[in-house]
C-alpha cells in the first residue's frame, strides 16, 4: 500500500476516527512535500480523509499557499473544482502571503482552461484580483510569456478591464 506514498498508507475504510491509526496525521516537517505529492496524485477520497483528519488549514505551506493554491498552480481544474465544491473555498478571496489567488496562480503558470473556469464559473474577477505588488492575471501571464493566456484575457476580459479603469478615474 505504501510504495507510492512514503508518508501515508491508504485504507479504504478510513474515517476521522481512524486518522491516527491509518497514519493520516500530517507531519509539519514534511508539509510542503506532502502537499505537492498529494495534489499531484489528485486522489480525492484520500485528500478528503486527510483534510477531515487534519483540517483544511493544515495544508497551508509556509508561504501561505493552501491546497487550492497548490492545485491551481499545477493547473488541475478538476481538483480546484472539487475543493471549491467539497469544502466551500472561495477562489477569489483565498490568498497566500504574496496575495496570489487561484486565478493569479493559473495565469502565472499558463493554465488557460483553469483560468477560464475560474472566471466563468468559479467567482474570480480579473479586474480586481491582484498580488500584493498589484500584479494582475494579465500582467503575470505576460511576464511569464504565456501568450495564449494573454490573448484570451485581452479578447475576453480586456474591454471589461478598460471599462473598470475608465469608471474609476
Amino acid at each position: 500500500f505504501c510504495l507510492n506514498r512514503p508518508f501515508f498508507c491508504f485504507l479504504p475504510f478510513t474515517t476521522p476516527r481512524f486518522c491516527h491509526s491509518a497514519n493520516y496525521a500530517l507531519r509539519k516537517s514534511n508539509m510542503d512535500v506532502v502537499i505537492r505529492q498529494e495534489v499531484a496524485l489528485a486522489d480525492y477520497p484520500r485528500l478528503k480523509t486527510m483534510i477531515e483528519c487534519n483540517g483544511y488549514d493544515s495544508f497551508t505551506t509556509q508561504g501561505g499557499n493552501t491546497l487550492l493554491h497548490q492545485a491551481a498552480s499545477i493547473g488541475d481544474r478538476e481538483l480546484v473544482q472539487w475543493i471549491v465544491q467539497e469544502f466551500g473555498r472561495a477562489p477569489k478571496t483565498e490568498k497566500n502571503s504574496a496575495g496570489f489567488t487561484a486565478l493569479l496562480w493559473a495565469a502565472n503558470n499558463g493554465h488557460l482552461e483553469l483560468l477560464q473556469w475560474l472566471l466563468n464559473d468559479g467567482g474570480s474577477d480579473a479586474s480586481t484580483e491582484m498580488t500584493n505588488n498589484h500584479s494582475t492575471a494579465l500582467l503575470l501571464s505576460a511576464w511569464e510569456g504565456h501568450e495564449h493566456v494573454v490573448e484570451w484575457l485581452v479578447y475576453n476580459v480586456g474591454s471589461h478591464l478598460l471599462q473598470h479603469k475608465h469608471n474609476e478615474g
